[in-house]
């Protein structure tokens, strides 16, 4: 019992790296109420970089945000979107992230209410 907890206390975590991107984020705070909750998901490799595409879903509606298709974009999602992977791409390399978690999907959430506060 004692080994198991040890074992889940010493578990790899990627909340310094998460922690980094969200604290990079500058959402336009005086359209709060446009867009609110943003989720990146994002690979490192095992240097820090950004490994592929970073994905942006709009955590209110769901939906894939997709610069290439506005109109399926609810208002102000694009830019919050830009801002979002403007964050992860200029933070890089990421030199915390444990070697035990590069290529695996972070899920990084962006929440303007809580930046802007």
């Amino acid at each position: 019992m004692i080994l198991a907890i040890l074992l889940l206390l010493a578990a790899p975590s990627p909340d310094a790296v998460i922690a980094q991107m969200q604290q990079r984020w500058t959402p336009a705070c005086e359209t709060i109420e446009v867009v609110t909750d943003l989720t990146a998901i994002v690979r490192l490799d095992a240097k820090g970089f950004v490994k592929g595409d970073i994905v942006i879903v709009d955590r209110r509606t769901g939906l894939l945000i997709d610069p290439a298709k506005p109109e399926s974009a609810s208002p102000g999602a694009i830019p919050a979107a830009a801002r979002a992977k403007k964050a992860i791409v200029s933070g890089q390399p990421y030199r915390s992230l444990p070697p035990q978690l590069a290529g695996q999907a972070l899920k990084v959430d962006f929440n303007a209410q809580s930046a802007c506060s």
